[in-house]
């Protein structure tokens, strides 16, 4: 039997893409193996957002090639798609094929077996009804991947070109997938996509009807969004998050940053009035709501005074966590020509000094749950600190206090009574 192990950088679309590869094979026999053990093949599934992703995704690949015994290595994903020649020159690479051939990873195997190496080009991509999982490997909550692609051309984003234009799947095959998720045990759902506000504009279906048609599973018991930029959080999706018991109080809303002459430059379609107005209502449709966002410092031509209105403006929302990147210059992006690249050094400097604001800000926002009651998924047993842990509705850690054994996938009730840095801590509620 071959034994197949696989390795993914990247966003929540690539870790669906890999569950989706690792289900392909299963059905047709083959073994998927943890990825530090002994397998015949290695599937690599790259990220191209940044040139350190890509750095990781080389090295990781020459790594194999150094500690495996003649190993057989398929890389794919986005820096695949964007770098084909370059990822295939990396020592190691066996076989290089972009996204449109992961729904085919077993076609692209029989050819390696039959002595093809180098870049593979893959048939034309099936629609992603054909894109299905039963179950996820890794996690207690199941990404469900409901569309792919992007048209927004943002000035600093390579991935657009990697993952082709916006495209959805269809809400039965959605429901159909989450159904087979819930019948095997899945509690909790999370959708994602490359820009999942574009759901629905070629058909005119909104992501909340789509939502509404999935809380009508009976055994779901949640369901959460991964990231959504601001033009998807419509008035019909804040009224169903504002109705639905089952939907999580989440929002992951990318910012960029909190300066509009920086917003424009970056083409993101929205204002820092814009972001806010939304933030506002929101937080008063949502109960026990949190926000994150992604930051990104050094854009070509930043000032320190627009860096600073980013913080202060980070300071008015409140991010309850934040994923904060350093520009890297991508090749073939707009901004890549821009004059006034920021330095390193000062990338550098900034990241740190507005890592400690949204630090202390999500402190802050912790504390504020204490004596709280919040309902956590268990993700993990035990701990290091022998906790049971999952994540709450509104996407806290929290870990649980006491001896208790809770089985991976309970739900639990639980009285949030301390604040760390990077987790709650909370006494689960026994039943009356």
């Amino acid at each position: 039997m071959v034994r197949v192990a696989f390795h993914t950088f990247g966003c929540r679309a690539n870790q669906y893409d890999t569950e989706m590869m690792k289900a392909q094979l299963t059905r047709e026999g083959l073994a998927v193996v943890p990825e530090e053990s002994d397998a015949d093949v290695y599937v690599v599934n790259t990220c191209a957002v940044t040139r350190r992703a890509e750095n990781k995704a080389r090295q990781y690949i020459r790594h194999l090639a150094h500690t495996r015994e003649n190993p057989l290595i398929f890389v794919t994903g986005c820096y695949a798609d964007t770098s084909a020649q370059e990822v295939a020159d990396v020592e190691g690479a066996s076989v290089v094929f972009g996204n449109a051939g992961k729904s085919q990873l077993l076609k692209m195997l029989r050819a390696a077996q039959q002595g093809q190496r180098g870049v593979l080009k893959a048939a034309a991509k099936r629609t992603l009804d054909d894109e299905q999982i039963a179950t996820d490997f890794e996690r207690t909550r199941a990404f469900v991947k409901i569309q792919d692609g992007c048209d927004q051309f943002c000035a600093f984003c390579k991935t657009v070109y990697a993952r082709g234009r916006p495209r959805d799947k269809s809400v039965d095959s959605i429901v159909r997938e989450v159904q087979a998720l819930v019948d095997n045990g899945y509690r909790e759902v999370v959708f994602t996509g490359i820009n999942i506000a574009q759901y629905g504009e070629a058909t005119s279906t909104r992501l909340s009807d789509v939502l509404a048609r999935v809380a009508s599973i009976p055994e779901l018991k949640r369901m959460r969004l991964s990231s959504i930029n601001l033009s998807g959080v419509t008035p019909n999706l804040i009224d169903f998050f504002g109705s639905e018991p089952k939907a999580c109080p989440h929002f992951h809303i990318p910012l960029q940053s909190g300066d509009d002459t920086v917003l424009k430059h970056m083409n993101r379609g929205h204002t820092t009035s814009d972001f806010e107005r939304v933030a506002d209502e929101l937080r008063t449709r949502i109960k026990k709501l949190t926000l994150g966002t992604d930051l990104l410092v050094g854009f070509p031509g930043e000032t320190e005074e627009e860096f600073k209105n980013t913080s202060c403006f980070v300071e008015r929302i409140g991010f309850a966590n934040v994923h904060l990147f350093r520009y890297s210059r991508r090749p073939g992006t707009a901004a890549a020509l821009f004059a006034d690249q920021v330095s390193p050094e000062v990338k550098k400097s900034r990241a740190a000094r507005l890592s400690r604001v949204v630090n202390t800000i999500a402190r802050k926002i912790k504390e504020n749950f204490v004596g709280e009651r919040l309902e956590v998924l268990i993700e993990a047993s035990q701990q290091a600190d022998h906790r049971p842990r999952g994540y709450s509705e509104n996407y806290f850690d929290v870990h649980l206090l006491g001896a208790n054994e809770f089985q991976r996938g309970a739900l639990v009730p639980v009285q949030i009574q301390m604040a760390r840095k990077d987790y709650l801590i909370g006494q689960p509620v026994t039943s009356q």
